[in-house]
């Protein structure tokens, strides 16, 4: 079982996150509707996974993880996000995200990401999405 901390502004995606998050047995550590919340509870609460959206106000999920690479935290980042280009991806890749998910293909990717947090090698798996 994972502790966890999510944060995205849309709540019916915040909640449905969390809801499926708890259903496959996991803690939820807080919940964060913009960047800049979540990461002083990353920093704070030191969860094992941030699930993070890329578009919230504030500090976006890419700052959010480009600020985490400076202070070395042991949280591992999943961006789950609607932004299926590869420009983004290979930032993301490039600051050592743990999981891209596509909110498209979320729920049993979603799954498999956080179950696979500790992997070392990135798979691209039959739907698109691409996890650690």
């Amino acid at each position: 079982m994972a502790n966890i901390l999510i944060s995205d502004d849309h709540p019916l995606t915040l909640m449905g996150t969390k809801t499926y998050v708890e259903s496959l047995g996991h803690q939820i550590c807080d919940l964060c509707s913009n960047g800049i919340t979540a990461y002083n509870m990353i920093l704070q609460r030191k969860p094992d996974i941030a699930i993070l959206d890329i578009n919230m106000p504030g500090m976006n999920g890419m700052e959010v993880l480009e600020k985490l690479q400076s202070s070395q935290p042991k949280t591992k980042v999943i961006l789950l996000t609607m932004h299926n280009e590869i420009s983004i991806f290979n930032r993301a890749k490039a600051l050592n995200v743990k999981g891209y998910v596509l909110k498209e293909f979320s729920t049993d990717v979603l799954e498999d990401c956080i179950n696979a947090w500790a992997s070392t090698h990135f798979q691209r798996d039959r739907s698109n999405a691409v996890y650690l």
